[in-house]
């Protein structure tokens, strides 16, 4: 049958018929402006239409047999929608666990920012520190006579 059709009868989109034939979820082929899509037969004997092929018998909407075949697509399809219910009850709590942990995730990049602006600041005043023991050990190093006579320079000035 026709893309739009198909499309309405399955309760899609156009594209997203489109994308479950990309898929091979459905059938389809290119016909000469559209896509032909081929559904399953109980859908199609719900519809009350006949397949393409099939040239025996026509289905009827009262048939017995399409009324099996529906009562077996429509268990077919509930169970889907069951574990679509449940398939997006797990997704919920994922994204739930994600946010928690992205919230994790923000809290601890905080604290190592605060961790490098501390010891950035402890960094700084070690070598500032390092930068003056050294003067002082350079001053220890001279020798005793030139520190006296530095002395006594600055003394007489």
């Amino acid at each position: 049958m026709p893309l739009p059709e198909a499309a309405a009868l399955l309760g899609l989109t156009p594209d997203a018929v489109r994308a479950r034939i990309r898929r091979g979820l459905l059938r389809g082929r290119k016909g000469n402006r559209t896509w032909l899509v081929e559904l399953p037969a109980g859908l199609r004997s719900v519809a009350g239409e006949r397949p393409e092929n099939d040239r025996t018998s026509p289905v009827t909407p009262g048939d017995g047999n399409g009324l099996a075949e529906a009562h077996l697509t429509l268990a077919g399809l509930e169970e889907r929608l069951r574990a679509d219910g449940e398939l997006r009850a797990a997704l919920a709590e994922e994204q739930v666990a994600r946010a928690r942990v992205e919230g994790e995730l923000a809290a601890e990049q905080r604290r190592n920012a605060e961790l490098v602006a501390t010891l950035t600041a402890a960094l700084t005043k070690a070598e500032a520190r390092a930068d003056r023991l050294e003067a002082a050990l350079a001053e220890a190093r001279r020798p005793w006579l030139a520190r006296v006579l530095e002395g006594l320079r600055r003394k007489g000035s």
